[in-house]
């Protein structure tokens, strides 16, 4: 039992010292991504520059469990009219929220298809994406997207496949 208690302890001091890396503390919607960075997923609503800044702004959402998934439609806290809990896992956009980003130059843009190679994506092209809305790149711009943050600036920018 001591050894349990041990390793307990010790598991608990690793895990609160993992945000000592941090010069930002992550929001209740982000998390640690462990290379010193903020990890978090949303739908970029828009992206660009002003003032010579890039920015985005992102709808952040929530991966939920299905046993959690179920806990909050039963708890009321989830629409039952639009939530299935059926699958192993849930995207939850419960506040709608827009958080406006400052964006690094260089940033690191990724798009991983399904039986494809990553593949890399400059930010004009991204921008013009977002400027022109073609059909053909629809998956991109009302896609998932998870980006990885640090002080405040986004450095990397990764479009997530849902099937």
């Amino acid at each position: 039992m001591r050894r349990q208690l041990t390793a307990l302890f010790a598991i608990s001091v690793v895990l609160s010292c993992a945000a000592c890396a941090f010069n930002e503390k992550p929001s209740s919607e982000e998390s640690a991504a462990g290379d010193g960075r903020v990890s978090a997923y949303g739908n970029i609503r828009d992206l660009g520059e002003k003032g010579g800044n890039r920015f985005l702004s992102i709808d952040y959402v929530e991966w939920i469990s299905q046993e959690e998934c179920k806990r909050r439609l039963k708890a009321g806290t989830l629409d039952p009219v639009e939530t299935e809990c059926d699958i192993d896992y849930h995207i939850v956009n419960e506040s709608k929220r827009l958080r406006e980003l400052g964006v690094a130059d260089p940033v690191e843009i990724l798009i991983q298809r399904p039986s494809r190679f990553p593949e890399t994506m400059s930010w004009d092209e991204l921008s013009r994406i977002w400027r022109f809305r073609d059909e053909e790149a629809r998956e991109l711009w009302d896609g998932l997207w998870q980006i990885r943050r640090r002080d405040g600036l986004v450095e990397r920018i990764e479009w997530v496949y849902l099937p």
